[in-house]
């Protein structure tokens, strides 16, 4: 298990353009991301697998990202 924490700026930027006129906004806020990361070394084996979940605090509401992976030793 490897718990890690990350923090950085979000920049969101938007634009529309309809009947000949166009609107556009931009808004920046601070974005925080904790998480942590499984590896399985298989038994054995050169190769591993793992999972990495965080959490994301995004505008309108946090956001989960779950990814799987997959590794070998050379």
């Amino acid at each position: 298990m490897r718990p890690y924490a990350g923090i950085g700026l979000a920049i969101l930027q938007a634009s529309a353009t309809g009947a000949g006129t166009t609107v556009s906004a931009s808004d920046s806020t601070v974005v925080f991301w904790p998480g942590g990361m499984a590896i399985y070394e298989l038994p054995h084996s050169a190769f591993s697998v793992g999972a990495d979940l965080h959490l994301v605090t995004i505008p309108g509401g946090p956001a989960m990202c779950l990814f799987a992976m997959g590794g070998a030793k050379f």
